[in-house]
């Protein structure tokens, strides 16, 4: 029998941003044998794990195996405005050598608040009953 893995990561984004821009973080999903880099800016895996391998896994399939399988992702977040009829897209990442910097050109989302975990482990100091799995991380950003 096979086994996966579900990876659930909670990201909210609220317009316009109700308070001021929270530091960048990124936090390590690891739960079952993969391992993906997640942040609180609308995009996941390490924009630098070409340059510098080690480190955090960008989306590392078998977990500590040095597999990786992605550069960096990002939420794509298109809709038509009511106002004009004009249809916008905002990007959480872009491909760029040169990875994340905020304000950056195309990384058009920011961290509104640093991640939270959570976990449906009573034995977990994350332990969360609102948990919908073993390692849960919310955030919210804005763009």
């Amino acid at each position: 029998m096979k086994r996966g893995v579900l990876f659930l990561i909670g990201l909210f984004m609220w317009l316009p941003a109700a308070h001021g821009q929270a530091p960048f973080e990124q936090e390590v999903v690891n739960v079952g044998n993969t391992g993906l880099t997640i942040t609180n800016a609308g995009f996941i895996g390490r924009s630098n794990v070409r340059n510098a391998p080690t480190g955090p896994p960008s989306f590392e399939y078998p977990l500590n195996s040095g597999i990786e399988h992605l550069f960096e992702a990002g939420l794509w977040i298109g809709a038509i405005r009511a106002s004009d009829g004009a249809t916008t897209v905002r990007t959480g990442a872009v491909t760029s050598s040169s990875g994340y910097s905020t304000g950056a050109a195309g990384y058009e989302l920011y961290q509104l608040e640093p991640i939270r975990p959570r976990s449906s482990l009573p034995s977990s100091d994350f332990f969360s009953p609102r948990a919908v799995s073993q390692q849960d991380f919310l955030t919210a950003y804005s763009e």
